[in-house]
Parts: structure tokens; sequence; C-alpha cells
């Protein structure tokens, strides 16, 4: 069940007054996570840069397939990498 932003901003406010998690989800009939992911601002930040990481992973993957300069500096920086590291070992 998708949350209307209506239902998000009741949620917020029962938050605010104190209700407990678990009661708002009984209230609502959804998951304490749920609630808390739209009450606690740590777990948003959180899963946006899960979200942002994801992005760029596509990005430079799409990049790296259709820009032959970059993939060419890519290869550049993966071969000096592994030269260090055996240089480590």
């Amino acid at each position: 069940m998708k949350l209307t932003q209506r239902q998000i901003n009741k949620i917020k406010v029962l938050r605010k007054k104190g209700i407990s998690t678990y009661k708002i989800a009984k209230r609502f009939n959804i998951n304490e996570s749920t609630v808390r992911y739209h009450t606690d601002e740590k777990q948003r930040l959180r899963v946006s840069y899960k979200m942002r990481r994801e992005y760029f992973r596509n990005y430079r993957r799409k990049r790296y397939h259709e820009d032959k300069k970059f993939r060419e500096e890519q290869q550049k920086r993966a071969r000096e990498f592994r030269i260090k590291q055996k240089e480590v070992k």
C-alpha cells in the first residue's frame, strides 16, 4: 500500500506528539519500519546515499561504454593501481 502525502504528514504529526511507532503502524496498517522511514531523517539520508551511489554507478558504466577517452583513462588508472598493489606485496 502506497501512502499518500496526507497520510505521511499525519504520521509525522503523530510521531512529534510522542505516539509510538508501533501504534502509528497499527493505525495505518503499515510496518513500523515504514513509520521510522518517514519520520527519521537519518534513515532517509542512508536511503538517498544508496540511490546516489547507484545513480553514479550506472552513469559511469554507461559513460565507460560510450566514451572512448573516459574508458582509456579508467583502464590506465586500473593498471597503475594494480602496479602499486604489486609493489606493496
